[in-house]
């Protein structure tokens, strides 16, 4: 009896610390907002007239894109022309510009 309550206890112990990792780790991308543009320094990955969640499920779907920028705010609703990029270097001397920088999931 006394082995079954200590693996009971065990199995507890483990469901435990899954449900409390699986809570710190998410599949959903995380973005950081800067105000300015990311400029040309590197090719464009995709550019196109889009909405910024578009934009951003696109760029979420990619490896090699880091970051999307577009003129604008950051509640910018409609299409915007929209560049996906594979640099994260954010110009901030244009404030009428907006750049999601994507952080890993975790």
């Amino acid at each position: 009896i006394i082995l079954w309550v200590r693996m009971a206890l065990w199995i507890r112990w483990l469901a435990l610390c899954y449900a409390l990792s699986a809570a710190e780790y998410s599949e959903e991308t995380k973005w950081d907002v800067k105000a300015g543009f990311i400029p040309g320094t590197k090719p464009d990955i995709s550019t196109g007239f889009m909405t910024v969640a578009q934009a951003k499920e696109q760029c979420a779907a990619r490896g090699d894109c880091l970051a999307l920028t577009y003129r604008g705010g950051q509640n910018e609703e409609g299409e915007v022309h929209i560049y996906l990029k594979g640099d994260t270097t954010v110009a901030e001397a244009d404030k009428s510009w907006t750049s999601l920088i994507k952080r890993p999931a975790g």
